[in-house]
Order: C-alpha cells, then sequence, then structure tokens
C-alpha cells in the first residue's frame, strides 16, 4: 500500500509526499541548519511570497544530519520549478557547499489536483464533488483508495482544509 497525502493550511500547500516536479538533493559533509535551507531556497528563486496562490506551487524541504554532515532535499511540484543550473548557483554562492554531492532529477510521481479555495468547501455538497474529484483522479490512475476531505476555522480565523489521499497501488 502506498499513501499519498498532502494538507491545504490556511493558504499554503503542504506536500507531505513526492509529486511530479523535481527533487534536489544536497549531501554536505558541512552541518546545515534550517536558516540555510531557506537561504538555498531564496538563492534558487522557489521561497514564500505571498503573490503564490494556493495550489500553484509545492515545496517540500527535508533537512536532517548525517554523519557529522547534512542532507538537504527540496522538492517542488506545481508552478515551482528549480533552474536547470542549481548545482552551480549552489556552490557559487555558499563557498561551504563547493564539494557537496548535488543532484537535480525530474520526479515523475502523480500530482494531486491544485486545493480548492477554502470558500468554495462551505457546503455538504461542494465538498462531496471535491471528494469525487479526488476519487475519480484515483481511479483515472488505476488505483483504488480513500479520500478525506475536513474544512475548519482555525485560531487565526482563516478556513483550513486538510485533504488526506490513501491510495494503494
Amino acid at each position: 500500500m502506498k499513501i499519498r497525502s498532502a494538507v491545504l493550511l490556511s493558504s499554503m500547500w503542504i506536500a507531505v509526499a513526492a509529486q511530479a516536479g523535481q527533487r534536489l538533493e544536497i549531501v554536505s559533509k558541512t552541518p546545515l541548519q534550517g536558516s540555510d535551507a531557506q537561504a538555498v531556497l531564496h538563492a534558487l528563486g522557489v521561497e514564500d511570497s505571498d503573490g503564490n496562490a494556493p495550489g500553484k506551487r509545492q515545496v517540500q524541504v527535508k533537512l536532517r544530519s548525517e554523519g557529522g554532515g547534512s542532507k538537504l532535499v527540496i522538492e517542488v511540484a506545481g508552478n515551482s520549478q528549480l533552474p536547470a543550473d542549481s548545482a552551480e548557483r549552489i556552490r557559487q554562492t555558499f563557498p561551504a557547499l563547493r564539494e557537496a554531492q548535488i543532484t537535480l532529477q525530474e520526479n515523475a510521481a502523480p500530482t494531486p489536483p491544485a486545493p480548492p479555495d477554502p470558500d468554495q468547501l462551505q457546503t455538504p455538497e461542494q465538498l462531496a464533488a471535491y471528494k469525487k474529484k479526488l476519487q475519480d483522479q484515483l481511479a483515472a490512475e488505476g488505483k483504488k483508495g480513500t479520500v478525506e476531505v475536513t474544512v475548519t476555522d482555525g485560531a487565526d480565523g482563516k478556513k483550513q482544509v486538510r485533504v488526506e489521499v490513501h491510495a494503494q497501488q
């Protein structure tokens, strides 16, 4: 069973599993921190900005320590694209990463449909229609699974949409 999940919180799309798009992996002997990951995103032009509509851009960042160094993985989908010269840019911008192993590859996993505007999911009928759209996508991919869509009011007053797709291969 392969589980594919995605969550829309407020107006930010957070991908929780690999999706179609690109994957940049940096393996460094130098320890990296979260601020280093943000600096890399900025140098590559994929940092968050208010001008991106929900579902138009999906970025996932993973950073972990490995044997005294670090492994940074950036996955992008939607309208985000990493520059073809990402490895060169990183090495030029960050001297500590000149010796790092940097790979950029296409990630061909299926992408869930763009998340809806929370205001478009206010009635049970709208929720059911969106859930059916996701189920139809699973069927079109030749998969079986379950789909859950919930809308709640966040503590900050913004609506939160949670979408969970559990697909079986």
